[in-house]
């Protein structure tokens, strides 16, 4: 081995080593911080303690002062230490009063004070410096030295082609037992980045050995990436991890990227987008987490959308009209799973149902109009009773959760209503349709006393109004 070949080696493992002894040494800091800080609450409460038992045993000197002793004591000699008899003077005398008897003084010197209370900010910051973002760093420093070292080797052609691929899928898989490792030993960060790590060489990994070096096929490729995913998301439920899950979401949105080869595999794609959206929403429902199924409803919109701008055609209607619908039933009923859950709907959330329901009426109209304008308007206006019923099927809970549900299926089923009536309509019956339709929402709000039904048809008609003066 040569003078570069040595000190390569040595760069790499400064690399390795540097980020993983600063992060330890910071998680060992921050561990003997807090030791420090019970102990001085320990050693507070027992200085208090003493305080106490002082007090009780001078209250006892006071009350045994103000007692007189029984004669038969006195009558019958008393025992002295010696086990010799007290002369009767003696035994007859009483005690001195609780205020001569001297203070006791403690066997243990008295504690300084409590230290003074951190201040919380103080320690947020420094556990999200220390937990946190340096732990990222590191890892994306031993991610750099990692691919720097392997680079290198593979351009000295050290490794052929299977053994570059074998040793990407060894490092990778080896860091999930690493990593359930250093959780057991209270490095839970540091433990996840390590996660994260295994999953990104696994999947570059399976990604080379197929498209780079073409050990195996596409459709191989794309079921151990599957696989990756599912095992990445069983880590993330084993350890309760929100952190691991998103990974496991943004593993599974590249996946496609990853095995595409340019050409139109709609049914394919949209069917793994499916049953992975699916898999977000059983996790959803049994784990509060708000991020990931935002996030899978941010990468199904990209690819459904990409998909559509380059590939579709007339001749395709109904296979994407079907996936349009399938995407739209999976997380227009998000809301649901919140309610039945019982935790808090976060803006997240809402904000993919609402940007759900959007896409879904873009789809319908882009696809629809005008050619089918009576079935976009039936469309439309079962996506209104579809919502209306969900609305009355949900059980309702007085928390704010549950209260949310119901105004987000319910504004929904107006909403959709209201946009049937241009749909179908023309000129001046839409001007009236949304004036009657505003009247109902007064005359309705007024019966069950919904300042919301109110304000709604006010709008309704506020919008008739303009377009009556402006027609």
């Amino acid at each position: 081995m040569n003078f570069d070949e040595m000190l390569i080696l040595l760069i790499f493992f400064v690399l390795i080593g540097g980020p993983v002894l600063a992060i330890i040494a910071l998680v060992r800091v921050s561990r003997l911080k807090e030791l420090a800080q019970q102990t001085w609450q320990l050693t507070s409460r027992v200085y208090d303690l003493e305080k106490r038992l002082a007090a009780l045993d001078g209250r006892d000197h006071a009350d045994l002062g103000g007692v007189a002793q029984p004669e038969a004591a006195s009558a019958s000699p008393a025992v002295g230490p010696c086990l010799g008899e007290i002369p009767a003077a003696a035994s007859k005398r009483q005690p001195a009063p609780a205020a001569a008897i001297p203070p006791i003084p403690s066997p243990i010197s008295p504690a300084p004070p409590a230290a003074p209370p951190v201040s919380r900010a103080r320690t947020d910051v420094e556990t999200l410096i220390a937990g946190s973002w340096l732990y990222y760093l590191g890892i994306l420093a031993l991610l750099f030295a990692v691919a720097f070292f392997l680079k290198y080797a593979f351009d000295n052609n050290w490794v052929g082609p299977r053994g570059r691929v074998g040793i990407g899928v060894l490092l990778g898989g080896a860091m999930f037992p690493l990593s359930d490792w250093l959780v057991h030993r209270s490095y839970r960060y540091f433990s996840e980045g390590i996660t994260g790590l295994g999953s990104a060489i696994l999947y570059l990994s399976i990604w080379a050995g197929w498209y780079y070096y073409a050990q195996f096929p596409q459709a191989a490729a794309f079921a151990v990436m599957i696989v990756i995913t599912a095992l990445t998301a069983a880590v993330a439920i084993g350890r309760n991890s929100q952190r691991i899950a998103v990974l496991a979401v943004v593993g599974g949105a590249i996946t496609p990227l990853l095995v595409s080869t340019g050409q139109n595999q709609e049914v394919t794609l949209f069917t793994y987008l499916a049953v992975l959206g699916g898999g977000i929403l059983g996790i959803s429902f049994w784990r509060n987490w708000k991020w990931i199924a935002p996030l899978q409803f941010a990468a199904t919109l990209l690819y459904f959308w990409g998909c559509y701008a380059t590939f579709y055609a007339r001749s395709e209607l109904a296979v994407t009209l079907v996936f349009a619908t399938i995407f739209f039933a999976l997380y227009a009923v998000l809301p649901a799973i919140s309610g039945l859950r019982g935790g808090a709907f976060h803006a997240a959330e809402i904000a993919t149902v609402f940007l759900n329901a959007f896409s879904y009426l873009s789809a319908l109209r882009l696809m629809l109009w005008p050619e089918f304008r009576w079935s976009l308007t039936l469309a439309v206006l079962g996506l209104a009773g579809v919502h209306l019923l969900a609305e009355r099927a949900t059980p309702r809970k007085e928390t704010p959760a549950g209260r949310m549900v119901h105004i987000i299926y319910a504004g929904l089923a107006l909403t959709f209503v209201t946009l049937a009536i241009p749909i179908r309509l023309d000129g001046k019956w839409i001007t009236i349709a949304w004036a009657i339709e505003g009247a109902v929402l007064v005359w309705s709000g007024l019966r069950i006393r919904s300042t919301a039904l109110r304000i709604a048809g006010m709008v309704l008609f506020a919008v008739a109004g303009i377009r009556l003066a402006a027609l």
